[in-house]
């Protein structure tokens, strides 16, 4: 389907031969809220698309059961024996989590809007790569079959929302939508947070369960089992549980803190390591601080500058 003409942009194939490119009209990809361009796929819009869910909306409510029960078992059993001033923290802690996971999961994360048919062309068949000039480089694009659409090189089709998504990083199952462009910042503080939250919750309830044991008279097994008795083994429990889900979520954070601080997406980095050019700088960092600063406090340019031809990404 043939947008207006002001719409249109003209996208040219390289030709390495060293013949002239040959003219493809066809229109330009756009990411985020765009006028005029529909919700498809699998995601779930709702408010005009102020709120954008994934498909697993069952998993991203388990996800937020899973930091909310015991935070609450914590808040009810433990918090009352400690300063007061713990337990406004602790709910701090959790409560920010939760709402950075929900912004995660309710953010678009970069959804290319899809035509509704292939673009017309002048040749056959749809070309499969070509390039816009921008800022006098060409930035290179590919074709998707499912949306109709020329898509840059950070970006790739998520079959289970069934879009294709800037900067794509992978699909998350746990908040339920595609961790990309725009919601990858909040994905990184909900991650931020909830080790935190962890942590926090986990020592000081190691911290009640040693204050408690050091005002027994006698030492030893049972003056511990008195003492997790007296608190019906919840502490030990807690401590238990979040021991676990910060051995799980550590390593995650530890993950995507590389790769901000390399610029890379998770696809980007498992990509190198397919074609054998792991290791290889990627074209798109700009340092360490502003790699940083990019992530955690804005949305980047979704058309980066033409990537070094020494590193393809």
């Amino acid at each position: 389907m043939m947008q207006p003409q002001d719409e249109e942009q003209e996208l040219t194939q390289i030709d390495l031969s060293g013949f002239s490119p040959s003219p493809v009209i066809t229109p330009l990809p756009q990411v985020g809220r765009a006028a005029g361009l529909k919700y498809m796929g699998n995601n779930k819009v709702w408010c005009k698309g102020k709120l954008v869910f994934g498909p697993d909306t069952g998993l991203n409510l388990y996800a937020h059961s899973l930091i909310l029960a015991p935070s609450v078992i914590y808040l009810a059993s433990v918090a009352p024996s400690l300063n007061p001033l713990v337990g406004i923290i602790a709910a701090a802690l959790v409560l920010a989590s939760m709402i950075t996971l929900f912004i995660t999961s309710t953010t678009d994360p970069g959804i290319l809007r899809r035509n509704e048919a292939p673009p017309v062309t002048n040749g056959p068949e749809i070309i499969q790569e070509v390039s816009q000039l921008i800022n006098g480089a060409y930035i290179q694009y590919r074709y998707c079959r499912t949306c109709f659409i020329y898509r840059n090189a950070r970006a790739s089709h998520c079959h289970v929302c069934d879009n294709c998504v800037e900067r794509f990083d992978h699909h998350c199952p746990w908040t339920g939508t595609c961790i990309g462009l725009r919601n990858y910042r909040f994905f990184l503080w909900f991650l931020t947070l909830t080790v935190t939250a962890g942590a926090y919750q986990a020592i000081t309830c190691i911290v009640l369960i040693s204050n408690k044991y050091g005002q027994q008279q006698t030492k030893g097994i049972n003056a511990f089992w008195n003492v997790s008795r007296d608190y019906y083994f919840l502490p030990i429990g807690l401590i238990v549980y979040f021991i676990i889900a910060l051995l799980c979520i550590v390593p995650l954070l530890g993950f995507h803190i590389y790769l901000v601080a390399t610029a890379q997406t998770t696809r980007e980095l498992f990509k190198k390591e397919e074609e054998n050019q792991f290791g290889c700088q990627s074209p798109y960092s700009k340092g360490l601080l502003c790699n940083f600063y990019d992530i955690c406090c804005r949305v980047n340019n979704p058309f980066p500058a033409f990537p070094s031809r020494s590193c393809d990404v």
